[in-house]
């Protein structure tokens, strides 16, 4: 029996037809590591639900989006049939950045309004510049990890920045090979 590793490039094209809508540029193993990886790196509390098919570019189809491949917990879909330069990060990362206390950002050597043009320039951006973000903002800026530096409020906010808080330790660089491959 041949494993799908040794099928011919053009008899996996014709499998991936039948399994998923769209079509594929390279192999199907390398695309399913590729969204496997942004599973690993990416924290789901990051991403948006959905993500808009290759192509769409209108808001009131929102509804008939697929699921965001790349957020955890989402279904697979190849990477070749989504938007990949589409807006993916949730904007849950502008609202708890905001709830940052005077003294953190003091401490942290920056300003509000500096921290909050710098963090909406960056969650408008596509997938493959998650590296960007989790390097010039969670890395850059100790202390943004930390629950003590932001403004106690209502149980669901403080949930909310509880998920956030650990969400910016779970993350990680995507492997380059992978940013590649959805450009």
């Amino acid at each position: 029996m041949t494993s799908f590793q040794h099928l011919p490039f053009v008899l996996k094209r014709i499998i991936w037809r039948f399994a998923y809508p769209g079509d594929i540029n390279h192999d199907p193993l390398r695309d399913i590591w590729c969204v496997l990886e942004h599973h690993r790196c990416v924290p789901a509390f990051f991403m948006t639900d959905r993500i808009p098919w290759r192509g769409c570019k209108h808001m009131q189809l929102y509804d008939v989006w697929p699921l965001n491949p790349f957020k955890k917990g989402n279904p697979y879909l190849p990477t070749t049939v989504v938007e990949a330069r589409a807006i993916v990060f949730a904007d849950t990362i502008m609202y708890c950045l905001e709830q940052l206390t005077p003294e953190a950002y003091r401490s942290m050597g920056t300003y509000r309004g500096h921290m909050r043009n710098k963090m909406f320039k960056f969650t408008r951006n596509a997938i493959f510049k998650w590296n960007t973000l989790c390097t010039e903002l969670f890395m850059r800026y100790p202390g943004i990890e930390k629950i003590e530096n932001y403004k106690p409020g209502l149980p669901w906010v403080s949930d909310l920045l509880n998920q956030f808080t650990e969400a910016v330790g779970q993350s990680l660089l995507v492997t380059p090979l992978a940013v590649v491959m959805l450009l």
